[in-house]
């Protein structure tokens, strides 16, 4: 049993009867540091709700008995691992970790000028503090870091930095927007952007006017398509010739320069933009995150309909890829609330904000997360809600679903191993927007409910000698004018 024990710090449970909690402190009695004991209760199924019991057990005393609270996914005590890297691990820079939330719980308590310890307090009034904790963390996201525009020099062959453009969109110019998650994991990535590429340009024209793409979960292989695609380079201007850099420390806390370093990020957001269309600048905003998720920012200057083509305003662009599915609905909550005020700030340098619009892979696993965007603090527009859809058709018993979820807005599940749209909300790809901003159809989508688009929908590559799909998420497609 010890030996069970010492396997991991961190044992997941789903349905065990409920008595055998009460056998959880004797063995961990048995053990000679902390740990976590993670579960998911059975009343909060499919609500990821996490009960965390740590236990100094050296003394006996318990520091923390029960957080019934969707906590981050934690993955140690002291320092957060990069998932998934090859190679050497590095710690990541971006860290939740119960010892520091601990430690803001017990400067409250002190605070208040309340003695007690943590294993004194009443188990609700502790979970409200640790939840203050949380929301206090999370907002502490670090600083954007700028991004270089280019375009591709056909007498040169290669990519410069963008100059020049003197293409400014106007109040009533339309823009086309499209969203796709290209699913780094799968084999091929190379191969399968070359389709998804082959995919837009067949969509949307050899020559599309006014169209911005986003991309989520591009991968060194991936960019490399993509920059040396000759659709790519005619047509348009691209956010990221490199992959962006993800910069990691050694400790969350330690702030000393020579313990800070960088690598290049595994996968990350990508924006295309027309050619010819002036940018005002970009950048990346890094989330508190443990998949090092960021928003990507793009500025388009904007000129009144009537008059001189020198821009009165600022269009705000963003696409981003929320906390993966099961790894914190915390997280998923304040990094919406995060782009929200970076979409509502009044003046850019010294240019007015007309309004903006955020599109990417939002990653909603509960119901209740499809409402997130109507709270308060985020306010922002779905552009799912601008015209009511049609109810969706009954089905029988085993019958599929050949319109893939078309009347709910499906976007994901359908190209997956197994039926994972059964486990999880389908809707994780998503347009949000504000300010007068007008939505409508784009004709080139290959279904249409209500004013989103679809695309990407059944798409298959050879891959070596099988079949695979481009990506196991639908892009999606939607038209916007300045109002």
């Amino acid at each position: 049993m010890n030996e069970f024990l010492k396997c991991r710090s961190s044992i997941a449970f789903s349905a065990l009867p409920r008595f055998f909690f009460s056998l959880l402190p004797p063995l961990l009695l048995l053990q000679e540091k902390f740990f976590i004991v993670r579960f998911l209760s059975p009343e909060a199924l499919p609500i990821m709700y996490h009960q965390l019991a740590l236990r100094d057990v050296r003394s006996g005393k318990i520091i923390l008995h029960s957080l019934l609270s969707p906590v981050p996914h934690q993955r140690g005590l002291h320092r957060r691992w990069k998932p998934s890297m090859i190679g050497p691990h590095h710690p990541c820079r971006y860290v939740s970790q119960v010892s520091y939330l601990l430690d803001r719980v017990s400067h409250e308590l002190h605070r208040q000028n309340d003695p007690r310890r943590l294993h004194e307090i009443p188990l609700r009034k502790l979970r409200d503090l640790y939840r203050e904790a949380i929301a206090s963390f999370t907002n502490n996201e670090e600083g954007p870091i700028m991004c270089t525009h280019h375009v591709h020099d056909t007498q040169v062959s290669t990519w410069r930095a963008l100059s020049n453009q003197t293409n400014t969109l106007k109040r009533g110019d339309s823009l086309k927007i499209a969203s796709w998650n290209l699913f780094f994991t799968s084999r091929g990535p190379a191969t399968r952007a070359t389709a998804a590429l082959d995919h837009l340009r067949t969509l949307f024209g050899q020559e599309p006017h006014n169209l911005v793409v986003m991309f989520q979960e591009v991968c060194q292989e991936s960019l490399r398509v993509i920059l040396e695609d000759r659709w790519t380079q005619d047509n348009f201007s691209v956010t990221d010739v490199k992959p962006p850099p993800f910069y990691y420390r050694e400790e969350w806390n330690d702030v000393r320069e020579e313990n800070v370093g960088s690598m290049p990020t595994r996968h990350f957001t990508l924006m295309i933009i027309p050619r010819d269309l002036r940018v005002s600048n970009g950048f990346r905003v890094p989330f508190v995150s443990e998949s090092e998720r960021d928003v990507l920012v793009v500025h388009l200057p904007v000129s009144e309909e009537e008059g001189p083509n020198e821009p009165e305003g600022i269009l705000r662009l963003r696409t981003t890829h929320l906390e993966s599915l099961g790894l914190g609905y915390e997280y998923r909550f304040r990094q919406p609330a995060t782009i929200s005020a970076l979409l509502k700030s009044e003046l850019v340098q010294g240019r007015k904000v007309y309004g903006g619009l955020v599109g990417g892979d939002m990653n909603p696993t509960l119901a209740s997360e499809h409402d997130d965007h109507r709270n308060p603090e985020i306010d922002l527009k779905d552009v799912w809600e601008d015209k009511l859809a049609p109810a969706p058709p009954a089905l029988r018993p085993f019958y599929k679903d050949f319109t893939y979820g078309k009347a709910l807005g499906n976007t994901w599940g359908y190209q997956s191993k197994g039926r994972p749209y059964q486990d999880y909300g389908s809707r994780l790809d998503k347009f949000l927007y504000t300010g007068p901003i007008e939505t409508f159809p784009v004709r080139e989508a290959q279904d249409t409910t209500g004013r989103l688009g679809r695309f990407g929908i059944g798409l298959k590559t050879r891959v070596g000698l099988n079949d695979v799909w481009v990506s196991d998420h639908f892009g999606i497609a939607i038209g916007i004018k300045m109002i």
